[in-house]
């Protein structure tokens, strides 16, 4: 095995120093200096970041040692019926094994485990929009968290909701596979950030062939990457760095009253959406600080902007839900979502996210909402026909 630095953490209790090798994480141990019964976990150290921590993990040799894996074993953070997984071909590729052997190498590792009889957890594995259909038809309130509806479900029909899960064999994490995922997802969070700020400092110096670069190097490291029939391997930059010159040089009439620094922010802005995701990283520079996952993101703006887009969106508040678990189902191949939007809706739907991040952009500029209103005004794209 590897030799790596070990952990180093305090006994919660006693705050004696402990030391462990990095594949104990998670594992549950008797502190030796007060005998309390304590869990190993990742050092909360400043000077070592999630990203740090993970790699370190990863690096001992023994299992798992890829970020595919890690990615995989979030998928049961609820539990999940590895014969209801999509693109389990995807998956396959990706873990370079068939996943019942990643399953049981997780499951000898102590990190997955087999069968769940809480049927309160299994019940959290559907949809909200699911939970809440199982609610109405039973005359239940359909307020509340996922949990709350799942204890209220069961509290009123045992039988019916366990049901729902004869038969069927699930995985979930155990409380150490817990621990591991949630830092493997602050990682994966720190390194989106760290590119993106990486990406802003090379507009703002007008290194665009840096910025584009910056991108290609994060997106090629992907497990799953962005895009259709990318190769970010291969990332030929030449559009969009026509693209982030045209950004940097138009200069309309309608802007001559702008102050320059502010434009020149919106410059850079506008060079973000093209490269990165476009609403989620416009409500990153419009509300700097604010840690959201991409549906609260698109509920914040759709409140802002609600009025502007009522023509357009009949139901406000599932709008944003909907768009982000279909984003989800198609990016992050884990359990299927029943409540995502239909392929002959989807043109439409896209259509309305882009019209809605126009309408930020231009009521950030200050223009009237004569402008606005001629977006609104469009009409949406037709249902496709199969």
């Amino acid at each position: 095995m590897k030799e790596s630095a070990p952990f180093k953490i305090r006994c919660p209790n006693c705050r004696g120093a402990i030391e462990f090798p990095l594949y104990g994480v998670g594992e549950v141990v008797e502190c030796p200096h007060c005998q309390s019964s304590i869990t190993l976990s990742f050092p909360a150290d400043d000077t070592i970041d999630s990203t740090q921590q993970i790699e370190a993990f990863l690096g001992t040799g023994s299992f798992p040692r890829t970020r595919a894996q890690l990615l995989f074993l979030k998928v049961f953070t609820f539990p999940t019926d590895l014969r209801e997984l999509r693109g389990v071909d995807v998956w396959q590729q990706a873990l370079e094994e068939p996943l019942d052997s990643t399953v049981s190498r997780f499951i000898d590792v102590g990190m997955l485990q087999e069968g769940n009889e809480d049927v309160t957890t299994l019940l959290q594995s559907k949809s909200k929009e699911e939970l809440k259909s199982l609610a109405k038809a039973r005359n239940l309130p359909q307020s509340g968290t996922k949990q709350l509806l799942a204890e209220r479900l069961f509290k009123a029909d045992p039988a019916g909701m366990s049901e729902f899960f004869r038969g069927k064999s699930y995985f979930t994490c155990t409380a150490k596979g817990q621990l591991i995922v949630e830092t493997f997802v602050e990682s994966e969070r720190e390194l989106m950030h760290k590119a993106e700020r990486a990406t802003e400092s090379a507009l703002r110096s007008s290194s665009y062939e840096e910025a584009c670069a910056i991108v290609a190097t994060f997106e090629a490291s992907k497990v799953f990457q962005r895009g259709v029939g990318i190769d970010w391997s291969r990332y030929d930059a030449t559009r969009d760095l026509e693209v982030l010159t045209e950004i940097a040089t138009y200069q309309s009439k309608r802007h001559r009253d702008i102050p320059e620094p502010v434009f020149r922010s919106l410059r850079v802005s506008a060079g973000m959406m093209n490269l990165w995701k476009a609403l989620e990283v416009y409500h990153r520079i419009r509300f700097p600080g604010a840690k959201k996952v991409l549906r609260e993101r698109l509920e914040e703006l759709v409140r802002i902007h609600a009025e502007q887009l009522k023509p357009i969106i009949s139901e406000l508040a599932s709008f944003a839900r909907l768009a982000a678990e279909t984003r989800n189902h198609f990016t992050h191949w884990e359990r299927s979502e029943s409540s995502i939007i239909s392929d002959d809706e989807l043109p439409a739907y896209t259509d309305r996210v882009r019209r809605l991040l126009q309408i930020c952009i231009l009521s950030d500029l200050g223009i009237s909402n004569t402008a606005v209103q001629r977006i609104v005004a469009e009409p949406l794209p037709k249902a496709i026909e199969f």
